[in-house]
């Protein structure tokens, strides 16, 4: 049961050092789920998973759609959810995290934030909203917050130890996308190094425009054309700025990249930082050219290799 829900977890998305509380909670939670060879009434409840068997592949929501020829049986984790939920109203409303976790606030965050990615995983997979279309369209892409935020034209006179000039930018080929992401191919001769979770920056031939996205999964082809990858995106305009704490006058700045809201009513704004400089429920000063505004991070969304993506709200 335990190896079924860390594999249901994708573990390659895990940051440095949660492994092992995964495997920690899932000692003593793991009871909670359980597994069947009979078909749920509400098969594609989000709640649902399915397990092939004779297979190597791992579980799946099962809301995500896709035939599996031959048995299978369903793992179904409703009451580990509600579990999970309750754990994060109790750490919500002031609890303390168990005690391998630690006590400092930082921790905290990110054991918070490490629950709400297991119910993702667990009970409330985000289902595909379109069908992926066909391309042969090209991009080129760098990984890295740096590289991200130099393409986004940050100035580098404010942020100190900055290498002159832009990262390479490698070749890829659009296998499919949706308005959503894109599959992608690596195509250069000398491939880029990447892992689930990577921030990259990639701009489409023909266009103009940078796109920011986060790598999601890895795809085995077997055929030796180069690693193929999907990606999300979190926005098409990204905008370098500089942070710190707003209480730290005296401190360098850090590269920002600011993610405006799409315009959407209660849509929030976001903003991408090195991983650790800041945490939620503080204030910084958000500088871009000219402007500086007081923001507090009210929440974080995600975390990464070398960054973390908060919302934010503009205070002054």
């Amino acid at each position: 049961m335990q190896a079924l829900l860390l594999a249901l977890a994708n573990p390659y998305g895990f940051m440095p050092g949660q492994l092992g509380q995964v495997i920690n909670y899932l000692q003593e939670h793991a009871h909670w789920a359980r597994i069947t060879d009979v078909a749920p009434v509400h098969r594609m409840a989000k709640a649902v998973a399915i397990v092939p068997v004779g297979h190597d592949f791992p579980p799946f929501a099962s809301n995500k759609g896709g035939n599996v020829e031959g048995s299978k049986l369903f793992l179904l984790t409703f009451d580990l959810a509600f579990q999970i939920q309750e754990q994060l109203r109790a750490l919500e409303a002031g609890g303390l995290p168990p005690p391998s976790i630690g006590g400092d606030q930082g921790a905290k965050f990110e054991y918070m934030a490490l629950l709400r990615r297991l119910l993702r995983q667990w009970a409330i997979p985000p289902a595909r909203q379109f069908n992926r279309l066909p391309s042969r369209a090209r991009v080129v892409m760098c990984a890295g917050l740096n590289g991200v935020w130099q393409y986004s034209r940050g100035a580098h006179a404010e942020i100190p130890g900055v290498p002159p000039g832009l990262p390479t930018m490698n070749a890829c080929q659009v296998i499919n996308h949706t308005p959503a992401g894109y599959a992608l191919r690596q195509i250069d001769t000398a491939h880029a190094a990447l892992r689930i979770g990577d921030l990259i920056a990639l701009r489409v031939e023909g266009r103009n425009a940078l796109q920011v996205a986060m790598v999601r999964w890895f795809r085995n082809t077997l055929r030796g054309s180069g690693l193929e990858f999907g990606c999300e995106l979190l926005t098409d305009n990204p905008q370098a700025a500089a942070a710190r704490a707003e209480e730290a006058a005296a401190k360098p700045l850090v590269p920002a990249v600011v993610l405006p809201d799409d315009g959407q009513e209660g849509a929030p704004s976001m903003v991408l930082v090195p991983a650790r400089s800041f945490e939620a429920e503080q204030a910084i000063s958000l500088r871009q050219g000219e402007r500086i505004d007081t923001a507090v991070l009210t929440k974080l969304v995600e975390q990464g290799p070398g960054f973390e993506l908060y919302e934010y709200v503009a205070v002054g």
